[in-house]
């Protein structure tokens, strides 16, 4: 979070976000120096300066771009509905065991919990899996599962629409209605996002 007030940062760090004081003199310089030395996880005079650090923090978080985990993720939340209602059943009792005790081992909050199925999510991993039904779902449906690539990069993009390369930051929505067409002639289901 951007602020130029003293507040702005605490409210940011209140938030669990990292907050950038943009030292513009609204706070009186005694409050703004004491504090901010205390509370600004960056400081900077202008906002290509804030703009700048976030950028730079942005490239060193990133995850490793992973061919099988970026198309099991995209499979998983663009086509949902080509899951078996077994592969859905046993994904969500993973997912409920990997929440805590609670959800996880309680009998009758989550009955499939140690079914042979959801012990092996849980030892391959959720991405894993995902992978694992995203191939059978493409050997099942080919051409019919259209996955949007970026035309610089070749990474997985969001979703079957999407004109946005977050991995390099292409963007072609001149083709945005090319797109919209090819995924509405797929089996593609935005109500699973």
């Amino acid at each position: 979070m951007v602020g130029d007030k003293v507040s702005d940062i605490q409210c940011a760090h209140r938030a669990g976000m990292r907050g950038i004081l943009l030292e513009t003199g609204h706070e009186p310089e005694s409050r703004r120096r004491t504090q901010s030395l205390i509370l600004a996880d960056h400081r900077t005079r202008t906002l290509a300066g804030a703009a700048g650090w976030i950028i730079t923090l942005t490239e060193s978080t990133r995850p490793e771009y992973v061919e099988n985990a970026a198309l099991g993720f995209y499979i998983y939340h663009n086509f949902r509905h080509l899951y078996t209602e077994d592969e859905q059943r046993y994904l969500n009792a993973a997912m409920k065991a990997l929440k805590g005790p609670s959800w996880g081992s309680d009998p009758l909050l989550n009955p499939d919990r140690h079914h042979p199925v959801t012990e092996h999510i849980l030892k391959v991993g959720l991405g894993a899996y995902q992978y694992e039904v995203a191939q059978r779902i493409l050997a099942e449906h080919g051409e019919a599962v259209f996955v949007n690539r970026c035309e610089t990069c070749g990474q997985i993009v969001r979703t079957p629409i999407a004109c946005l390369c977050t991995w390099c930051g292409h963007s072609w929505y001149e083709r945005r209605e090319e797109l919209r067409e090819r995924a509405r002639s797929s089996v593609y289901n935005p109500t699973d996002e």
